[in-house]
């Protein structure tokens, strides 16, 4: 029962880690010398959020452990990476299919 009571906490990281990366890409204007590092940057910045989380406390859905709220900030910010790609594929279809009906017309 407790781990469906834990699972609200990958969201309460993913939102600000992929918030973060947006801005980071944005800061970067989308250099591809940036890019592989994206991942690393959300999952470091995934694991200080789970330790901030964990140090601040009180928190009910929060892992018990520093450990488990590292691992799951570190899941969490690549959760976020994943997210990201999985938002950018479906605009880039949706851009796809609305460029053939224009070309059709």
């Amino acid at each position: 029962m407790e781990f469906q009571v834990s699972a609200f906490c990958v969201p309460s990281v993913m939102l600000p880690v992929f918030l973060i990366m947006e801005a980071v890409k944005h800061l970067t204007r989308n250099r591809t010398a940036c890019k592989p590092l994206i991942p690393l940057m959300a999952a470091l910045t995934g694991m200080l959020i789970g330790g901030v989380f964990f140090a601040i406390g009180n928190i009910p859905f929060m892992p018990h452990t520093f450990g488990e709220s590292l691992y799951m900030g570190l899941c969490s910010g690549l959760c976020a990476i994943g997210a990201d790609q999985l938002i950018r594929k479906s605009l880039k279809t949706a851009r796809e299919r609305k460029n053939e009906k224009d070309r059709e017309e």
